[in-house]
């Protein structure tokens, strides 16, 4: 039991640590005069989150905004954007300091992200007993944490809530399956459909095809595992209706609402291209032509290969979770079945957004691979060797120079390199060795995962340019209202010229006509 709180505690503070440097290394506020305000956190959260902080704060109805669009249902602007139980935090928060308050829940999340991945290894394969295993479970929750989902889309504050709680939903899927305990699955389904609907669509898939590989794997409980997964699903869903039901009424008046079913099955890139995209360093991706993020440190292509060869782990383990693995590879490149992961549409940017669940798999095979390594032959090392370092140079061959420089598998040759030395070391050496290697080998994982986040993500933009002119809006704003007043003009709205962000009436708290956001009315 110490070893895993330890373990836990380490996958908390590790991935916590590295952000804080990376932030201080990109001058992030309050280390310079940068902030993380990436993509649609610039034009759109942070003004949401200004919004919903002056309701808390200073009253205001909880169903409309007269700022937004003409005026517009806010319930459906909450469940989307705002609905994280941590934004409540907001009544803390001072008025001008809203950009460092989603900084630190951005941090936060990442590193709630490490502690639940790796309690859920710990559970699972009941590896906290032993001070190896249980810190190695730690360093995979760091990989979890700072993987190539998390450093494309980390911006995307709404989604995080998800990865983090993802670990626990399955943790409590085995449980209602295996022990028949219905209550951490309930629980944390229902807080992930609160939090953010559209990501736990994904979960709810993935959670179809987990029931179905876990329940093969324990067919001695019978039936009821069947009856307890879809009773508490639908309870979880129902939990969830609050805000799920309003929604979709509002989701009907957007510009959502003439998605189709395709035509036509279209293969949007070959596999060899999409696979290389585990390279260290590839440049996170959020354009429109579906390149998935799904870096989770090149150990994962030495440890897979090593899972395929190690006879005391199931084989038929291993075959349902390749053929899952497969499943997800073919969804990132396929448009029916990146139609259906998303929620029956299209993504129009921020592709393969069911990453971090293809990740978690991955890990978690890797991390059994761990558990099993003394079982391995010196020669499976071999063609481990051969094999990841031949992908590495036919993916190099095929892969688009635009998308990913030579650079990219010039240094992920190194430390791929490195770590089959350390197993070497590991599989051939004494009990001392053996230290020195595991040592050496989670010191070099932490580095890559640094390296690999430090280079893609947090894109900043000058934080001064975008709060320097928040006195001077709110003057104006108080001089037009004194204004009318005078006049006994009662109701009026207000409009600019030239706007910072796409939704400055949010951010400035004026009555305007315009808005920016998914679920806009699509007649105003």
């Amino acid at each position: 039991m110490k070893n895993g709180k330890i373990a836990r505690m380490a996958a908390f503070f590790v991935p916590l640590l590295v952000i804080w440097i990376i932030c201080i290394d990109h001058e992030v506020y309050p280390f310079g005069e940068q902030c993380i305000l990436d993509v649609d956190m610039y034009h759109q959260y942070c003004p949401f989150f200004t919004e919903l902080m002056e309701k808390i704060k200073n009253g205001g109805s909880a169903f409309y905004s007269w700022n937004i669009g003409l005026g517009a249902d806010f319930v459906s602007l909450y469940a989307y954007y705002l609905a994280s139980p941590l934004n409540w935090f907001l009544a803390i928060c001072p008025s001008d300091h809203v950009i460092e308050f989603m900084t630190i829940l951005i941090v936060l999340k990442i590193a709630l992200s490490g502690l639940t991945f790796t309690h859920y290894l710990l559970a699972h394969f009941d590896s906290g007993k032993n001070g190896v295993t249980a810190f190695a479970a730690a360093i995979f929750g760091c990989a979890y944490a700072l993987s190539g989902f998390m450093a494309a889309y980390s911006w995307n504050i709404m989604w995080t809530d998800c990865m983090v709680l993802a670990p626990l939903i399955i943790l409590g899927l085995e449980r209602l399956i295996k022990e028949g305990r219905p209550l951490l699955y309930y629980s944390m389904l229902a807080l992930s459909i609160l939090s953010n609907y559209y990501i736990s669509i994904m979960i709810c898939i993935f959670l179809v095809l987990w029931f179905l590989i876990y329940w093969l794997e324990h067919r001695e409980n019978g039936i009821k595992p069947w009856l307890r997964f879809a009773g508490y699903s639908i309870l979880a869903g129902g939990t969830g209706a609050i805000l799920i039901i309003p929604t979709a009424i509002v989701l009907g008046y957007s510009s959502t609402q003439g998605t189709s079913f395709p035509d036509a099955m279209e293969w949007y890139f070959n596999i060899i291209p999409e696979l290389a995209r585990h390279m260290l360093m590839t440049e996170s991706y959020t354009g429109t032509e579906h390149w998935p993020n799904i870096y989770c440190g090149v150990f994962v292509l030495v440890f897979f290969v090593l899972y395929l060869l190690n006879r005391s782990i199931s084989w038929k383990s291993k075959v349902s979770r390749v053929l899952l693995l497969v499943f997800f590879v073919l969804s990132f490149a396929n448009n029916i079945l990146d139609f259906f992961w998303h929620g029956l549409r299209f993504p129009t940017s921020l592709p393969g957004r069911q990453t971090f669940l293809y990740v978690f798999v991955l890990l978690m095979v890797a991390y059994e691979a761990f558990l099993h390594l003394k079982k391995n032959r010196i020669w499976h090392l071999g063609v481990a060797a051969v094999c990841v370092g031949g992908f590495v140079m036919v993916a190099y061959h095929f892969s688009d120079p635009g998308l990913i420089g030579q650079s990219v598998f010039v240094v992920s040759g190194i430390f791929i390199g490195c770590y089959l030395v350390l197993m070497a070391g590991y599989l051939l050496g004494n009990v001392k060795v053996r230290k020195v290697m595991l040592a050496i080998g989670c010191f070099a994982m932490v580095a890559e995962l640094t390296l690999n986040y430090d280079v893609t993500g947090f894109e900043t933009v000058s934080r001064y340019a975008y709060v320097k002119d928040l006195a001077d809006y709110s003057n104006v704003l108080k001089q037009a209202d004194a204004a009318c007043k005078e006049e006994e003009q009662l109701f009026y709205r207000t409009e600019e010229l030239e706007r910072k962000t796409k939704n400055d009436a949010a951010l400035f708290g004026y009555r305007s006509a315009t808005q920016f956001s998914s679920l806009m009315n699509i007649n105003v």
